[in-house]
């Protein structure tokens, strides 16, 4: 088990060079994202807009510097730009191994704004968005 104080959060963003219109690329992205994180202990969030990935992982220092090396070499990703990376206590996304909001229309325009303002507030906007989509996610139940 992981101790609190090697986890690392990791926020980047990368143009994706694959159609982010296409589910189902998306659908083989995630889920070999889930099924790798799973095994490195990794948590995180994958948010597409406008051909830009938005991505936050979570987890050991060495599973996410290793995840970061396989992205790099990702022909998937182009452009990759670390926007923030700490230390944390814990978890925002604990639970997925590769969150992904479910896409709806009153959802889109708010993952849209967080992907153009993640550059600015990286950190903020994360928790902005983790909150809508679980707020979101819960009221689906």
């Amino acid at each position: 088990m992981v101790s609190t104080h090697d986890l690392v959060r990791l926020i980047y963003c990368s143009r994706a060079m694959v159609p982010t219109d296409n589910l189902l690329a998306l659908s083989a992205i995630l889920s070999e994202s889930s099924r790798n994180n799973v095994r490195d202990g990794i948590t995180g969030l994958l948010a597409v807009s406008g051909g830009d990935f938005v991505q936050v992982v979570e987890g050991p220092v060495e599973g996410v510097r290793a995840l970061m090396v396989r992205i790099r070499n990702d022909r998937r990703h182009a452009d990759i730009e670390i926007l923030d990376e700490r230390r944390v206590s814990k978890r925002l996304f604990a639970d997925w191994s590769m969150a992904a909001p479910r896409i709806t229309p009153d959802l889109t325009r708010e993952i849209d704004v967080a992907v153009a303002n993640v550059r600015r507030e990286p950190a903020v906007t994360i928790e902005r968005l983790s909150r809508t989509i679980q707020t979101h996610s819960e009221s689906e139940l």
